[in-house]
């Protein structure tokens, strides 16, 4: 009879620990996203989510030695968003891609003022093809383009300087532009703008 009884205190004992075990988790996985998994994604619908910290992938890369932690979805076992932080927690870098892994459009932020910027659009076949629009205020509107043929080769380059006029550029670096002996300068508050 004794024995009895403590086989049974004994299963109600592993059945309330292992009931708060269970508790404790679902708890620290709703406070603190990071405890995701890499082996068991989260699901939302079809979707597949893991965030892990970059460390688990590459550990030796310098490329990426600020990247704190990584946001992944997949849908049907291909990647469409990818998400990373710097060290500090902040949202660095996004990126959604095609069945392929190629990158279809990209967006930073600026480190100047932590706004969203940089916003690219571009068809990818680990080199350019066709259009690359670029938005670097992340206001809706491209600010320049180029073209590239089916090579991968650059063909031209463009600024948008408004009314739906694209110029062709014959150099474009670091928000100056040089269209037919002419010189633009890229502000966030009125985009091209000839310098005079």
């Amino acid at each position: 009879m004794k024995i009895r009884k403590n086989f049974i205190y004994l299963l109600v004992g592993v059945i309330i620990g292992f009931a708060a075990f269970l508790l404790f988790g679902a708890i620290m996985s709703h406070y603190d996203p990071g405890t995701f998994l890499t082996e068991h994604p989260k699901r939302f619908g079809d979707t597949k989510i893991w965030a892990f910290t970059a460390d688990a992938l590459w550990r030796t890369d310098e490329k990426y030695s600020n990247v704190g932690k990584v946001l992944l979805m997949k849908r049907n076992d291909a990647p469409f968003l990818y998400a990373e932080t710097d060290k500090d927690g902040k949202i660095t870098d996004i990126a959604i891609t095609d069945e392929n892994k190629n990158v279809r459009f990209k967006l930073k932020t600026l480190k100047s003022s932590g706004k969203w910027g940089n916003a690219m659009y571009c068809r990818d076949k680990g080199y350019f093809v066709g259009e690359f629009y670029h938005d670097f205020d992340f206001d809706g509107q491209f600010d320049t383009k180029a073209l590239y043929d089916k090579n991968g080769e650059r063909v031209s380059r463009h600024i948008y300087i408004g009314d739906g006029v694209w110029k062709e550029a014959q150099h474009i670096e670091r928000g100056k532009a040089a269209v037919d002996d002419k010189f633009y300068i890229f502000s966030n508050d009125f985009g091209w703008q000839r310098n005079k």
